[in-house]
């Protein structure tokens, strides 16, 4: 900054101060000239490597034996049979004769009236390669009792056997708990746990059609126990369309379309993706819905998006509600309806529950057992997002995480997700106290890696491991807030019923299920009035069979029809009661917390809970994108006066939501938090009265799978394929056109007609001859032509001269010229064949010139090329030999590496360039202190001349009046 004086003399003080700093300023003036010339050597640099790196890839090319062991493969008649062949084919001359070629099963069932038709699956079985498949599962009869080490082996239908073995559950509810966990984590695939009202223990295939075995092995004693496989309670019916999504997720060679052959008229087609006798392919007992079946009502929910630890609510139309656990690492629609189908009244409920296909792709499916019209089902979201997690952490100690001041619902429950992704949950508990024994007697607990305490009223956990863990949260269910009970029910008034007291949380969302299961909900109401009025905002309210009003703090509910209702009910969603926050981590370091991978959809809304306390609330948003929550929380007002930004994340963040504090240190951690409903499944098939009836189908094969039999100079082979590569090495033989014999199929080299039709056959001639393009000359070419650039671009960039706009920017680098005079080293050693004799690149038309450039000369190239050049270079040269491990190629790779030469050396120069940078920067803050003090110093000057002139002026005056005065007397 200038400094003045307060009066002048008129010196111009900033035009003396910056004459003086233009002479202090010439030797960052020189650095920065030298920083300009770092910057041009380097970009030189960069295009010198790839030169060299062109040389390496043309030398490279030459000692690549496979580029010039090519071979060719002509057929007499390719649309009969073709033939490739590789460099690993002998040349020569093969008759090939086909009498059968092998083809796949197709299979056709017709009879289908629509994509959603019901079918019945309890006889059906689909059978591919020997295996049937057929949808069952395994009742562990009597079992209801487990102890530690029992095993329980299963065998999906197809798969490999699979293990849980038993550790501290003892009843079947903890084993089904901990087989679907194991199933969530990862650990166990493809199976779903349940009991049935016997308390017995069942396993079934996520798949309905898959089918399983299983069986269990008790630790006491060794005794093995097969668990019966039945259909009992299973739900068998489904669409065709959701069927055949159902074949085709098997993991089995078998593709199941269902194509329109007409209008109202549909076919199931199924094909093995395999050809051979050993891939045959059957379909039986498929049974089809007919008369009332059409009436039979399915709902469909889209716009689903599953996240990781999301705890979902299905209510059914007959008030039946479904709960799921919650998902694991990888939510799909498919880990949803397992989920669902594993509640224990699944199996009692009036519905199948399916995952959408085709044009239901990402839709749930309800499809109802009855044929009447059952009403509205509704499915809820009933737990927060994964809590955001802290990213720096101390990594050498044992990691304790808190959460402070706990407050209690006893009318709630509670779940723990720690960092594992287990979980750990507590019924109403009353206290600390009650809500850390629950948790503790949970059976994951004991196999968990954490200890669980307290510390007056916080829950404290501590971690066996050591190193930094992801934060646990604990989140409290979605419970009612009160029912509606009824005043009059009689049938001959309006019934009336009433929330009387209601206390509002406007942080929370509220939705009222009426006595029809409609449903209207209010987005964080502030009071009695704003509830009211959001409410009655629904457009289900219009349609709806009630009148809302108030009266004080109560909510009423006037029915307009007459009647005796079942009480409605109020309900506020979920929120996030507390996150376990880090106690240690870097105390020197920016911390940086992001979320799991997020699905927000639009419509969403979300609350984010800071380390501080400060709560951002985002409007519901209109894109289904992370951009748009960023946007919709940075819009909250708290936003701009808290310590941290928020963004999307990008590269392996992608799909995250990042926060990145301006300040140092361990914050704790945020937590996340989505609070609107997933949405309401919507009648896509009105229900009507009638009973369904069904009738068999029977499927056409269109197509047999058989083997392929043909002989190749005289040898008769059966393949399963009509690509065949084992008979000649090297050679692909392709059998192009389909063949079956005059006397029928062919099913095994010892049926006689194999010989009979084989004698019939014409021949095909296949010849395999050594490719007929030279390789070799190009090759050379190459190499010249990327040695002539190394060389030209070196020769111009170390040029020198007395001027210096002429002179290289290379030039005086000792460094290159090493390396250019290796290189020309290592060319004059020529070329190494096979057999370790040498030839010389001047023998195949190469000459160096006088300027150190290669000439090529066509006519000796040619000669070279007649002589066999090409099959020398087959048998594999090494270029610039000069020991085992040292030649011209292996010196251009290395001198490409990071610690290479070449790479080395213009780190170096980085280097170089970064230290006058840091020399500049220092300069820069020498030069501001200089000035200042030039400011001073000529300010203080012009003040003195100022006073001088001042005193002059003075004495002038005063000498003046003296000489007047006298001149008067």
């Amino acid at each position: 900054m200038a400094v003045t004086s307060a009066t002048s003399t008129g010196i111009n003080v900033p035009e003396i101060v910056t004459g003086l700093m233009d002479v202090e300023r010439a030797p960052v003036k020189k650095l920065e000239a030298q920083i300009d010339q770092k910057t041009l050597v380097i970009s030189t640099l960069g295009v010198f490597k790839s030169k060299v790196a062109a040389l390496e890839s043309a030398a490279k090319a030459i000692q690549t034996p496979g580029v010039f062991s090519l071979r060719s493969a002509n057929s007499s008649d390719p649309t009969k049979v073709s033939a490739t062949a590789t460099n690993a084919a002998s040349a020569g001359t093969y008759s090939v004769k086909v009498a059968q070629t092998a083809q796949a099963a197709v299979l056709s069932m017709a009879g289908f009236t629509a994509t959603n038709q019901v079918v019945d699956l309890s006889t059906f079985s689909m059978t591919h390669a020997g295996v049937e498949y057929s949808p069952d599962y395994a009742k562990f009869a009597g079992k209801t009792t487990f102890a530690s080490g029992d095993k329980i082996n299963f065998t999906l239908t197809g798969g490999k056997e699979q293990t849980f073995t038993v550790t501290t559950q003892t009843t079947v509810d903890q084993v089904v708990s901990a087989i679907n966990t194991a199933v969530s984590a990862g650990t166990l695939s493809g199976v779903i746990a349940r009991k049935n009202s016997a308390n017995e223990l069942q396993l079934s295939s996520s798949n309905a059609i898959q089918g399983l075995t299983a069986k269990i092995t008790v630790a006491a004693g060794g005794a093995v126990t097969s668990a019966a496989v039945t259909q009992e309670g299973l739900s068998t019916t489904t669409s065709i369309s959701s069927l055949t999504e159902l074949i085709n997720e098997l993991d089995v060679e078998v593709e199941a379309n269902l194509v329109q052959i007409g209008a109202g008229s549909y076919s199931l087609s199924l094909s093995s993706t395999a050809t051979g006798a050993a891939n045959s392919l059957a379909l039986a007992n498929l049974s089809v819905a007919t008369g009332g079946a059409a009436a039979q009502e399915v709902q469909a929910v889209s716009g689903l998006t599953p996240a990781q630890r999301d705890i979902f609510e299905l209510v059914l139309a007959d008030g039946t509600v479904l709960t799921t656990a919650a998902l694991g690492a990888t939510p799909t629609i498919g880990s949803l309806v397992a989920a669902l189908q594993a509640d224990l009244d699944y199996s009692t409920s009036n519905v199948v529950i399916t995952e959408g296909a085709g044009a239901d792709l990402g839709k749930l499916i309800l499809t109802y057992k009855s044929n009447a019209d059952v009403g509205v089902a509704t499915l809820k979201k009933t737990a927060s997002e994964p809590a955001v997690t802290s990213v720096d952490g101390s990594s050498g100690s044992q990691e304790v995480q808190t959460i402070s001041s706990l407050t209690l619902d006893s009318a709630k429950n509670y779940t723990l997700t720690l960092a594992d992704n287990s979980t750990l949950t507590a019924a109403n508990p009353v206290d600390i106290d009650d809500l850390l024994a629950k948790l503790i007697a949970n059976g994951n607990y004991a196999a968990s890696d954490v200890v669980l305490s307290k510390s007056g009223s916080d829950l404290v956990i501590t971690y066996k491991s050591v190193g930094n863990k992801s934060a646990a949260a604990l989140h409290q269910d979605r419970v009612s807030v009160g029912a509606l009970g009824g005043i009059d029910g009689d049938a001959e008034s309006h019934e009336v019923q009433t929330l009387s007291g209601l206390t509002l949380n406007n942080a929370k969302n509220y939705t009222l299920t009426l006595a029809d299961n409609t449903t209207l909900t209010a987005e964080n109401p502030t009071d009695i009035d704003d509830l009211l009025f959001k409410l009655t905002a629904n457009d289900g309210y219009a349609a709806s069979d009630i009148e809302l009003s108030k009266s004080g703090s109560d909510l009423v509910i006037t029915y307009k029809s007459f009647g005796n209702k079942s009480a409605a009910a109020l309900y506020e969603d979920p929120v996030s009661v507390g996150v376990l926050g880090e106690v240690n981590g870097f105390a020197a370091s920016q911390e940086v917390q992001k979320t799991a991978t997020l699905a927000p959809a639009i419509g969403d809304v979300y609350s984010l809970t800071l380390p501080n306390g400060k709560v951002l609330t985002t409007a519901a948003l209109t894109a289904a994108t992370i951009a748009d929550l960023v946007s919709k929380l940075t819009a909250d007002l708290d936003y701009s006066t808290d310590d941290m930004t928020l963004s999307a994340g990008s590269g392996a963040d992608e799909g995250k939501l990042v926060l990145t504090y301006t300040a140092n240190g361990d914050v704790g951690a945020a937590t996340l938090v989505r609070t609107a409903a997933v949405g309401t499944l919507t009648t896509t098939t009105a229900g009507s009265s009638g009973a369904a009836t069904y009738s068999a189908l029977s499927a056409s094969t269109l197509q047999s799978a058989r083997d392929a039999f043909f002989s190749v100079n005289g040898l008769a082979v059966q393949r399963a394929s009509n690509q065949v590569d084992d008979v000649v090495n090297g050679v692909t033989f392709s059998l192009d056109s389909p063949v079956l014999p005059a006397g029928g199929a062919l099913a095994s080299m010892a049926d006689q007609n194999v010989a009979t039709s084989l004698a019939a056959a014409s021949a095909t001639i296949i010849n395999v001859t050594k490719g007929a393009e030279d390789l070799s000359g190009a090759a050379v070419e190459d190499f010249v032509t990327a040695y002539n650039d190394l060389v030209g671009f070196y020769k111009t960039e170390s040029m020198s001269s007395q001027d210096p706009e002429a002179r290289g920017v290379l030039n005086g680098d000792s460094t290159l010229r090493t390396f250019m005079d290796r290189i020309r080293g290592l060319y004059a050693n020529g070329i190494r064949l096979a057999d370790g004799s040498n030839i010389t690149f001047t023998s195949i038309g190469v000459e160096v010139q006088r300027d150190g450039t290669l000439f090529l000369d066509k006519g000796d190239l040619n000669t070279a090329i007649a002589n066999g050049l090409q099959d020398k270079f087959a048998q594999g040269v090494t270029l610039g030999y000069a020991s085992s491990s040292l030649s011209l190629t292996s010196f251009l790779t290395s001198s490409l590496r990071s610690s290479g030469i070449v790479s080395a050396h213009i780190s170096d120069v980085e280097t170089q360039q970064t230290r006058l940078e840091e020399r500049v920067s220092d300069w820069e803050d020498k030069l501001a202190r200089i000035e200042q003090r030039y400011y001073r110093q000529y300010a203080a000057l012009d003040a003195l001349l100022f006073r001088l002139q001042t005193t002059s002026n003075a004495l002038t005056s005063a000498i003046e009046s003296l000489v007047n005065s006298q001149k008067s007397g």
